[in-house]
C-alpha cells in the first residue's frame, strides 16, 4: 500500500494545494488520522504545502480565468479550507486600489454586445463585486449616479 506521505505528494503533484484539500482527499483515500497528520507534518517541514502560496496561485488562475470580485474570492478560498488571516492577506495582495473596478471594466469590454445595465450590474453582484464597485461602474460606464 502507497504511504499517505506519498500519495499527498503525488496529488501536490498537479498544483498547490491547502492542508484541507490534503486532508480531505487522504481521508477519502481511507488513511488514518494518525497518518494524515504525520505526511501533513513532513509536507509543511519540507515546505511543501503552504496554504499561502495555494490560495495565491488558484486566485491567480481564477482571477485570468473568469474575473470574480473580492466577496466570491473570498468565499471560495475560505471553502478550500484557507484560514481568514491567509485569505485577507492574500486579498489584499490581488484587489489592491482599483483592481476590482479594473476587473468589472474588464468582464463589460469583453462582452460582445453592451449588456443592459440593470443585468449587467446583477452580474457583477452575483460575481461578488462590492457595492462600492457596482456604484463606481454603474456611474463610469452607465453615467447613473442613482443607483
Amino acid at each position: 500500500m502507497t504511504s499517505a506521505y506519498s500519495r499527498a505528494l503525488n496529488y501536490l503533484g498537479y498544483r498547490a494545494r491547502t492542508v484541507a484539500e490534503i486532508q480531505e482527499y487522504l481521508r477519502r483515500k481511507n488513511y488514518l488520522e494518525e497518518e494524515i497528520q504525520a505526511a501533513i507534518s513532513r509536507l509543511l517541514k519540507l515546505k511543501f504545502l503552504d496554504d499561502h502560496l495555494a490560495a495565491s496561485a488558484w486566485l491567480d488562475a481564477r482571477l485570468a480565468t473568469r474575473p470574480i470580485g473580492r466577496k466570491i474570492a473570498a468565499w471560495e478560498l475560505k471553502k478550500r479550507g484557507i484560514a481568514q488571516d491567509v485569505i485577507e492577506e492574500v486579498l489584499s495582495q490581488f484587489f489592491q486600489d482599483d483592481a476590482e473596478f479594473q476587473a468589472a471594466l474588464d468582464l463589460f469590454n469583453k462582452a460582445k454586445t453592451p449588456p443592459e445595465r440593470n443585468k449587467f450590474l446583477r452580474r457583477l453582484y452575483s460575481r461578488g463585486f462590492t457595492r462600492q464597485t457596482i456604484e463606481k461602474v454603474d456611474i463610469h460606464i452607465f453615467g447613473r449616479t442613482d443607483a
